[in-house]
């Protein structure tokens, strides 16, 4: 409210709080410039704003975005257990904010091994600094790396692989790409990801492919 903002600015510790929405304005900015060691760092220094100085300063109403953005990091990142130690610390009320909401679904939605709703999240953003940070997720499920993050059998681009090659004796380039989170005309990305598997994976179904299908 606007009392509590005068409060606040008469307050001596109005500079922790304009110090807190500097960074806070950081995280986005670099978010927005697809500069990843900016937003690891301005997302770092601002944590203790969030924890060390909630009981001295009113809540930002930002907070909720920035936790939202720091469980897709980590998400990216195949930091689990930090995910799940973040989630932890959050209410009810936290885990059915829009903005945290769909780094929660996300996650569940990996373990499941729903990779096409993953994919079609990039639709659902709630603001434009989510969509690096989902986009790298979705590279990261691709697997474009040898090694998956989400490793196990449920989990990331080799398994959907395998999945393709137990179910299809022939499909399709532009349904493969659909499939491995592609655009359907992406054929070149998808003979990239093909050589990089191929020494890893019994991938013949994707050297057998037929353009027409």
């Amino acid at each position: 409210t606007w009392q509590q903002q005068v409060k606040l600015l008469v307050s001596p510790y109005h500079l922790y709080y304009q110090t807190g929405s500097i960074l806070e304005l950081g995280v986005f900015a670099s978010l927005r410039q697809q500069n990843l060691a900016k937003y690891i760092s301005y997302n770092s220094a601002l944590q203790p704003f969030y924890d060390n100085l909630a009981s001295i300063l009113p809540p930002s109403p930002n907070k909720p975005v920035i936790l939202g953005l720091h469980l897709l990091f980590l998400l990216s990142e195949g930091q689990l257990t930090s995910f799940h130690q973040t989630l932890e610390t959050l209410t009810v009320n936290d885990l059915s904010d829009v903005f945290i909401k769909l780094a929660v679904d996300l996650e569940r939605w990996l373990m499941e091994g729903q990779y096409n709703r993953v994919y079609r999240a990039r639709d659902r953003v709630p603001r434009p600094e989510y969509s690096y940070l989902l986009d790298r997720l979705v590279s990261q499920v691709r697997c474009v790396t040898k090694n998956c993050i989400f490793p196990g059998p449920a989990h990331g681009r080799n398994q959907i692989a395998s999945t393709m090659e137990s179910s299809y004796p022939s499909i399709p380039v532009s349904d493969a790409a659909e499939v491995l989170f592609l655009g359907k005309n992406d054929t070149t990305t998808l003979h990239k990801i093909v050589e990089e598997v191929c020494d890893k994976l019994e991938f013949k179904t994707l050297l057998t492919l037929s353009e027409d299908g």
